[in-house]
């Protein structure tokens, strides 16, 4: 299990499995704002839960900017973590599912692809 961002960032590039990740917002290296950010940039279905015993009103919004699932504080129920994830993981596979789709599309201009594509990002009803 990864300790920092860096590390976190690293074991995603070796492991094309993680579907969830948790992270805190106080880590080494990289703190978990900047960690959200890189890691969504390079693996933007991978989805973030942020568990922090530290936080602020500031880090939760860009977290949730960059595309972090939720935003949890410490001390948390444990089956509360546990349906965040299992949330976590249904929306990649749901996001997975439309991209799928989308590839599959016969007949839809590169731009029409495009735009659908970006659409599965920002659609608000993929939120938790």
């Amino acid at each position: 299990m990864p300790f920092s961002g860096k590390e976190a960032l690293k074991r995603l590039e070796e492991d094309h499995a993680i579907d969830v990740v948790v992270l805190d917002i106080r880590m080494p290296d990289y703190d978990g704002v900047e960690t959200v950010r890189e890691l969504k940039k390079n693996h933007p279905l991978v989805e973030v839960i942020m568990l922090t015993g530290h936080a602020d009103v500031q880090s939760a919004v860009e977290t949730i900017q960059y595309g972090a699932f939720d935003y949890l504080t410490k001390p948390c129920d444990i089956d509360l973590l546990i349906s965040k994830a299992e949330k976590a993981y249904a929306r990649k596979k749901e996001r997975e599912a439309r991209i799928f789709d989308i590839r599959t599309k016969p007949y839809i201009t590169k731009q029409e692809r495009d735009e659908m594509m970006a659409q599965v990002f920002q659609d608000p009803s993929m939120r938790s």
